[in-house]
């Protein structure tokens, strides 16, 4: 990992953690954003101590059991990859917990509720001081700031994106509000947690709501087929598709074609894998996707190259 930083984009304490990787001048140029990159315990204690607002001691379960376990881990893992093959990375990992405050949504009006066919609020009902949302809004912005120069700098220099995130092994319909602890608990129960949907190990989330293909053709092709070679179950838009009300979307929209959201499912990654308490990375697992990864952004960067 290289200690470079010629653009002003750089890492923010508590709000996010900035890295360049390889030769700065490299012609491959690759970004790598974990929005929900807050997975370590000391993450949650370091927010919860901030806030005012009367959250219960046991909301940590709903951390544990909601945050994108081992992604941090992936995108360190396929940004070595890529930067061993002559590429240069710039990787941005949130270190705000989604349980205060999603990084991966745009604005309170486009995310103030959560429902069954959309994605969870910006920010939950449980935060009631009007000082704690104000904190949290200010961060998510600083965030959200960062993120968007990082993508005009390489994917609107010519390079692509990696939205990198892990998902639970099943799909889980509770509601995010106070009582979230308590309902999953119940819905984690053996015979409640064996009717859940089951979600695919891989998801790619390539289109919009209404079918349009925001990813890149060949990219998301070669994903699939250098991931399927590594071992993993691999599926497009199977568990949703990019929802307006996510940053993810407006980044694909506002470079079609060159970005990528992908979902791995944190049982395929855990050792084991363990709700509402901290989890062991299975590093084979890790190494096999990231490699998988580097793998289809190079073949896609040699197509280009040819052509």
């Amino acid at each position: 990992m290289a200690a470079y930083d010629d653009s002003g984009i750089a890492s923010i304490p508590g709000v996010c953690e900035v890295s360049y990787w390889g030769d700065p001048t490299a012609s491959r140029q690759v970004l790598i954003e974990v929005p929900h990159g807050a997975t370590q315990k000391e993450h949650y204690d370091l927010l919860r101590a901030r806030l005012t607002s009367p959250i219960d001691a046991d909301m940590i379960d709903f951390f544990f059991v909601n945050t994108d376990f081992a992604a941090p881990e992936c995108a360190a893992a396929t940004a070595g990859r890529l930067t061993t093959e002559g590429a240069a990375v710039l990787l941005v990992r949130s270190l705000i917990p989604r349980t205060f405050i999603d990084c991966n949504r745009r604005s309170a009006a486009d995310a103030s509720s959560a429902t069954r066919s959309e994605m969870t609020p910006l920010i939950p009902s449980y935060i009631t001081a009007d000082e704690d949302r104000c904190l949290l809004l200010g961060m998510h912005a600083t965030y959200r700031d960062t993120v968007r120069r990082a993508f005009d700098r390489i994917v609107g220099a010519g390079g692509s994106a990696l939205i990198l995130h892990t998902y639970a092994p099943r799909s889980i319909d509770v509601s995010v509000d106070e009582s979230i602890v308590e309902a999953l608990h119940r819905a984690y129960e053996p015979a409640v947690y064996a009717g859940w949907p089951e979600r695919p190990e891989v998801d790619m989330i390539t289109e919009a709501g209404d079918g349009t293909m925001l990813a890149s053709p060949a990219l998301a092709s070669a994903m699939q087929r250098e991931l399927e070679a590594a071992g993993f179950e691999v599926r497009r838009n199977a568990t949703y598709r990019l929802f307006p009300s996510t940053a993810a979307y407006e980044h694909c929209s506002r470079y079609p074609g060159r970005v990528l959201c992908i979902e791995f499912s944190r049982g395929k990654l855990a050792d084991p894998f363990i709700p509402f308490s901290a989890m062991k990375v299975c590093e084979t697992q890790v190494d096999r996707a990231a490699s998988a990864m580097a793998r289809a952004f190079l073949l896609q960067n040699a197509t280009k190259e040819k052509i």
